[in-house]
């Protein structure tokens, strides 16, 4: 029994005690450009039980986010960026090959047409 105590604690020291952190950030913004609708009304026509009627509210699609990690540890590089104007979504996301080449895709949509290009 004191064998697998030790063993444990072995295990649990080594794991907390790794000095590698990795780093990570996230950015979001969220725009709201206009309100439209209403909350619904109670209704009593023709029934004397209450009735509760809703609209959703619409508001505009505006947002922007982004992110990034850097891990040393795992070597693990990687980030996006996107934002939102309307129907216009554009934005790029990026790694870092195990090569140490960056490889980026920029991409682009609206209610016509999309595209995406790849840089290495």
């Amino acid at each position: 029994m004191d064998k697998k105590t030790i063993i444990l604690l072995s295990l649990a020291l080594c794991v907390l005690g790794d000095g590698h952190h990795a780093v990570s950030e996230q950015h979001i913004k969220i725009h709201h450009k206009g309100h439209h609708g209403h909350h619904g009304e109670l209704s009593h026509i023709g029934s004397h039980k209450p009735e509760h009627h809703e609209e959703y509210a619409w508001s505009y699609p505006s947002y922007e986010f982004s992110y990034s990690v850097n891990d040393p540890h795992t070597h693990d590089k990687k980030g996006q960026h996107e934002s939102r104007d309307g129907d216009v979504v554009k934005g790029e996301y990026w790694l870092i090959e195990p090569d140490g080449r960056k490889r980026t895709v920029t991409y682009h949509a609206d209610k016509h047409s999309g595209s995406v290009y790849l840089r290495i």
